[in-house]
């Protein structure tokens, strides 16, 4: 794992250095192209016939003319001056951000949801083209004509699949968030209904329910009112919404990128052996009126649209902690807004406002806001306590402040309305199977103990403490009437009238965030699991968590990997794969002990603290 970081650190320096490198090449060329040197831009009276040309205008009377020319020398040698200037601390301004935000956000969930490779590759095509627009705004009609059609060509349409496919990640996310949330609690409805496991293999039903299912999907209808149906036709969401995230996944986006590069190239060489885009010689004769470039961008553009249609009638109502959805709508908004206002300015505007600057602003201004939305504003949310420890000089007040936060989110976890508010907030950061992991973890340790106690009656004769079974039999049997016993229920969920609260609160069992194995020593129960194991065969002491599970209780134990940590799961949790690899090997060899689940356990909580108790703490 090292060496793999290793090795992406190098590719990522040699990337920001190849960055750094096109950067200062388009920046010398814009300053080059200002100054007439790299073109061999005649005088102030040839560039000032050439812009009129690029509009399609002339002005024939010759004060006019000669106003003009004084207003077009003024604004051209402040252009000259200003947006090179921009374009340079624009760039060391993304330089900077990007590099604290690929740094501040590693091992969180701001990149996993995001995905890493698909918001560089919106970033620094968005940059790269916007420095390009620069250079057309400061240069109009000196601008070679066959550098618009290669950035249109190449560079845009990578900003364009990027965006695009952070579009699906972001439906898919969301609506997966809110289909698995609705499907845990089918599933609990379901319970007494269903048979000795829960199945989670997916949707029996034949084809023609399927395609009924793929038009529900596809308007996003509601879900029918009978149960099964319900869970069958989430499952077909849940797995519908899977395969797109494996077709949209990177591998897929560098094959599409790489096709439709190819692609441009050979349109753009085609393009650039004749006519107003040749490259040899160099010719600037292009027209605004015709511009082969703005056709591919119209293209482009009315499919991003099309998908933000799309974003906004898929999520409605839903809401993201990582502020994505509403950073693709007012993108969505600006795009539409800025190529309406550029081309009606551009067509409509006098010769005396295109001086001043071209529609091309427009574009530059929501490429900026883009890059604000993307980095800049996550980069704050990330480092807001940093920020916040520069006007901090008490240490040890700090880390006070921090044990603290983390005894108050221990102690939610035991208090119901903290609780079901943890579980709003994370379906905001994408996470609701985590919420339910930790509610069935509870549930599977109210079993262990619940088993091991009743087992341990038969014990009693042989020597057991009469005192410490009349202190464990009035904490079960306080409130048995309304927990889950081995007898009434064959799966891992609560029935509809349980309550569940007092499971949680600690009345019963020990409440989170204490484990399984923790629970069966506190609890005094280590002695009898040991007979219970001695029973089945299993005479070697060891310690709570590494103890074998009684063989009543494995299938509970394996229908709660099916549920979470298979690799077909439904509400599989999002933790790192070698975190996975023993347990597998465990269930291989059909070893199971008590504390099997213990380290996934905690990763979920840490994922919770991290990522989704902040997010619950702003809604307070």
């Amino acid at each position: 794992m090292k060496r793999r970081r290793i090795q992406v650190g190098l590719v990522m320096d040699k990337a920001i250095k190849k960055i750094l490198m096109v950067t200062f090449v388009l920046l010398l060329n814009s300053l080059l192209f200002a100054n007439g040197q790299f073109i061999g831009v005649g005088s102030t009276s040839e560039q000032f016939d050439q812009f009129l040309y690029y509009f399609d205008n002339q002005v024939d009377d010759a004060k006019d003319r000669e106003n003009l020319m004084t207003e077009f020398r003024i604004a051209r040698e402040v252009q000259e001056i200003f947006w090179p200037l921009f374009a340079l601390a624009y760039t060391i301004f993304i330089v900077l951000t990007l590099v604290a935000y690929l740094r501040f956000s590693k091992n969180t969930n701001e990149f996993y949801f995001k995905s890493k490779t698909l918001t560089l590759a919106t970033v620094l095509s968005g940059w790269l083209y916007t420095i390009n627009l620069i250079a057309q705004e400061t240069l109009v009609e000196s601008y070679p004509c066959f550098l618009r059609l290669w950035f249109a060509n190449l560079v845009f349409p990578i900003y364009a699949i990027s965006m695009l496919f952070r579009i699906v990640h972001f439906i898919t996310f969301a609506r997966t968030s809110l289909y698995k949330a609705e499907i845990s609690n089918v599933i609990t409805e379901l319970t007494e209904k269903e048979s000795n496991e829960v199945k989670f293999e997916g949707v029996s039903k034949g084809v023609i329910y399927k395609f009924g299912y793929f038009f529900r999907y596809i308007y996003n209808a509601k879900f029918p009112e009978n149960l099964e149906d319900k869970r069958d036709e989430l499952q077909f969401r849940i797995n519908t919404n899977n395969f797109i995230l494996d077709l949209f996944r990177n591998r897929n986006f560098y094959i599409v990128t790489t096709i439709i590069s190819i692609a441009g190239i050979a349109m753009t060489i085609h393009n650039t052996t004749s006519g107003p885009y040749q490259m040899i010689p160099v010719s600037f004769s292009c027209r605004f009126s015709y511009n082969m470039y703005k056709l591919y961008h119209l293209v482009f553009v009315g499919i991003l649209v099309s998908f933000y249609a799309v974003l906004v009638f898929a999520c409605i109502g839903y809401k993201d902690a990582y502020g994505m959805q509403l950073e693709l709508i007012l993108i969505m908004v600006l795009t539409i807004a800025s190529y309406v206002a550029s081309m009606i300015y551009d067509y409509a505007a006098t010769i005396e406002e295109l001086v001043l600057f071209t529609g091309d602003l427009f574009h530059i201004i929501v490429y900026v806001i883009q890059y604000i939305l993307i980095v800049f504003v996550p980069l704050l949310r990330l480092n807001r306590d940093w920020f916040l420890h520069l006007w901090r000089k008490d240490i040890k007040d700090e880390k006070k402040a921090a044990a603290s936060k983390k005894e108050q989110f221990e102690g939610i976890l035991s208090y119901p309305e903290g609780f079901l508010r943890l579980g709003k907030a994370a379906n905001e950061t994408f996470c609701p199977e985590n919420v339910e992991f930790i509610k069935d973890y509870q549930v599977l340790k109210y079993m262990v103990c619940s088993y091991i106690f009743s087992a341990g009656e038969k014990f009693e004769k042989e020597g057991a403490s009469h005192d410490k079974k009349a202190n464990i039999e009035d904490q079960f049997e306080k409130k048995r009437h309304s927990i889950i016993s081995m007898e009434s229920t064959s799966s891992l969920e609560y029935q509809t009238d349980v309550d569940f609260y007092s499971l949680i609160s600690g009345d019963i069992i020990p409440s989170l965030p204490g484990t399984i194995p923790e629970a069966v020593y506190s609890m005094n129960l280590m002695s009898d699991l040991n007979k219970i194991n001695e029973a089945e065969g299993f005479t070697a002491r060891t310690t709570s968590k590494l103890s074998r599970v009684p063989n009543k209780l494995v299938a509970k134990y394996e229908a709660f990997f099916k549920k979470f940590i298979n690799e077909n799961a439904t509400l599989a949790v999002n933790v790192a794969d070698r975190f996975f690899v023993p347990i597998k090997v465990q269930f291989n060899k059909k070893e199971y002990t008590l504390g099997i689940y213990d380290e996934v356990f905690d990763q979920v909580l840490k994922n919770l603290y991290e990522n989704t108790y902040p997010v619950m703490l702003k809604k307070l």
